[in-house]
């Protein structure tokens, strides 16, 4: 949410450093190069202030502006360099160590920024802009203490800038604090209305509080703003999964992605939106462009499986679930999923392992104990299956699917007394599971009770079992 404030960058002081060299030639180039920085034309006056430093070589004034000229072009490793000449120079300089932090942060080195932040207050720039970049230059590192400090001095020395109560009021969302977060947002949008990334910034609180409305209240007002504000897309669409509105998410993800081509999150996230509406082709695409963007994301890979699997493409969910399981071997869902698709290609060893690197891997205990016991059910053992299913039974004794696995194994023994009473609870637990009243049904026929046989048989029709009207 800390977008760089470029606005906030300022030309220094020139008088500050004025140089008493009597080189008139180097002042006149130095001059030039100062009309040439008010036009913009940063190439013209780099030459210009090269040419004022040939004539005077430690004219530190010529330095300190020639590195505005590289940092206004993207040059960073120029200006510091320029800024670092200034300031051997002129030690004292305020404005250089100001304008190197400045670049410092837009290189990231946020640390030798926060240094530059505190010579330059030293020195008497000590304005609420250096405040508001020595607080930027702290969160940037995740020091909310310290940032904190920064913006309260920033705001004290100018209580009307938006920016500061903006990022202030990050720094409190990151600590927690939303109620301190929410008022600095609202008074950094009383300050500026019209800015809207600070109305994104309080709409993406307010979906964090669950304020689902006023955070797409605010996203809208912020996308009024700036139609091409590719981020207040991308948030609203997430406020839009939590209604869940999967096509409006959709909506918003495309508008995101159209404006920011290679956003590999708004991929993922359209992709797991498609998943929601059944539309699995969509879905693969997406998931597949994600992970051409970042092939080392474990996620996308397992996302795609579950397509696949969902399809009953099987030989492609099991690729996409093992390389999954390559990037992050401790990922228990990549080998539950693995293991569900061996199971329906009648691999039930290959199951097995896999159920058993869920255990391993302490998650999903009560489904990977259900689902190895199909394996072992399927491989003529329903003794281990009676005990998985027991097994995950006194780890979840409300799942359903346990009763059932549980009950089949107790018909495969001839122990339809059992049998009935595990389809029973699996029916108590989730009454429309048509399948336990079939099979429930076909325990009653083994102990000739052909009236609640019938009566199952007939209630598993009606909730769409297939061939109901048989054991």
């Amino acid at each position: 949410m800390l977008d760089f404030l470029n606005h906030f960058f300022r030309k220094p002081n020139i008088s500050a450093l004025q140089d008493d060299t009597g080189l008139s030639l180097a002042h006149d180039k130095f001059d030039q190069g100062v009309e040439l920085l008010d036009q913009e034309d940063w190439d013209g006056a780099i030459k210009t202030f090269t040419d004022a430093i040939k004539h005077c070589s430690n004219f530190a004034n010529a330095y300190l502006l020639r590195g505005y000229a590289h940092s206004a072009k993207g040059d960073y490793d120029n200006s510091i360099l320029n800024y670092s000449e200034a300031i051997r120079l002129c030690p004292g300089s305020g404005d250089a160590h100001y304008s190197r932090g400045i670049d410092h942060c837009r290189k990231g080195d946020y640390e030798l920024a926060i240094l530059d932040f505190g010579q330059a207050i030293r020195f008497g720039v000590d304005d609420a802009d250096t405040f508001f970049y020595l607080g930027y230059a702290y969160q940037c590192i995740g020091d909310n203490e310290n940032a904190l400090i920064a913006y309260n001095d920033a705001i004290a020395i100018d209580p009307d800038d938006p920016w500061s109560y903006n990022n202030r009021g990050a720094v409190f969302q990151a600590m927690g604090d939303h109620e301190r977060s929410l008022a600095d947002y609202t008074k950094g949008i009383e300050l500026g209305p019209h800015h809207a990334e600070i109305h994104r910034n309080r709409g993406c609180l307010f979906s964090k509080m669950g304020n689902l409305d006023s955070a797409i209240a605010d996203l809208n007002e912020a996308i009024w703003l700036d139609s091409k504000y590719a981020s207040a897309y991308y948030d609203r669409a997430i406020v839009y999964s939590k209604i869940p509105d999967h096509k409006r998410t959709v909506d918003d993800y495309s508008k995101a992605i159209s404006l920011s081509p290679n956003n590999v999150d708004a991929y993922f996230n359209r992709g797991l939106a498609y998943s929601s509406l059944g539309d699995t082709k969509r879905a693969v695409r997406d998931f597949s462009k994600a992970i051409e963007l970042d092939p080392s994301d474990p996620y996308a890979f397992f996302n795609r499986g579950v397509a696949y699997l969902s399809i009953d493409d099987f030989g492609r969910a099991i690729s996409d679930y093992t390389e999954a399981i390559k990037l992050n071997p401790e990922l228990p869902g990549a080998f539950n999923n693995r293991g569900l698709a061996y199971l329906y290609i009648d691999k039930y060893k290959l199951a097995i392992k896999d159920f058993n690197e869920v255990l391993r891997l302490g998650k999903y205990e009560d489904m990977a104990l259900a689902n190895r016991a199909v394996a072992y059910s399927e491989l003529g053992s329903p003794k281990r299956t009676i005990a998985d299913c027991t097994e995950a039974l006194r780890i979840n004794p409300n799942f359903a699917q346990a009763h059932y696995i549980r009950g089949h194994a107790h018909c495969e023994r001839h122990d339809f007394r059992r049998a009935i009473a595990d389809f029973s609870k699996a029916i108590a637990i989730n009454p429309d599971h048509a399948e336990s009243y079939h099979f429930r049904g076909i325990a009653y026929q083994k102990r000739g009770d052909m009236t609640k046989a019938d009566a199952d048989w007939a209630k598993a029709k009606e909730l769409g079992y297939e061939d109901s009207d048989k054991p």
